[in-house]
């Protein structure tokens, strides 16, 4: 049996400058949840946080996760994008696992750098690395 659970997740901007921050969440096979916040200053944190569903218990999924920003000023100004082209997936598709369990039905809070998207839970942290992009497309403008 299942249990239907929610998380909050809240970024802290870490890449040295002014940054739009795109974060996607999907739980299993749904649909993404996906939360794009707009000039966040460096070293803060996003004002709101993406709503994240999940599920615990037996015969449950995994979750997903994809960042990007786009980094407006200061020395690492351009598009990055979480993992390898191709390998954590996109804004509509998320693809690197890391997934939330019970004790992470609470505000979670990650963080994200030009070299590194840390997904600090409370149950099992992950990371991966940051790509810069070379055309800053959609979802960054």
């Amino acid at each position: 049996m299942s249990t239907a659970r929610t998380a909050y997740v809240y970024v802290k901007n870490n890449t040295g400058g002014h940054a739009d921050i795109f974060l996607s969440h999907r739980y299993g096979d749904h649909s993404p949840q996906q939360i794009a916040w707009k000039n966040v200053p460096p070293a803060n944190t996003t004002p709101t946080a993406l709503k994240c569903d999940y599920e615990t218990g037996i015969g449950t999924s995994w979750d997903y996760w994809w960042i990007g920003v786009n980094v407006h000023d200061g020395p690492n100004a351009g598009c990055y994008a979480s993992g390898r082209p191709g390998g954590d997936g996109w804004w509509d598709s998320p693809n690197k696992e890391c997934y939330l369990e019970s004790k992470d039905e609470t505000s979670l809070h990650y963080a994200v750098s030009t070299s590194a998207f840390s997904i600090t839970q409370n149950s099992s942290p992950c990371s991966t690395s940051m790509v810069q992009v070379s055309l800053c497309q959609s979802p960054f403008v």
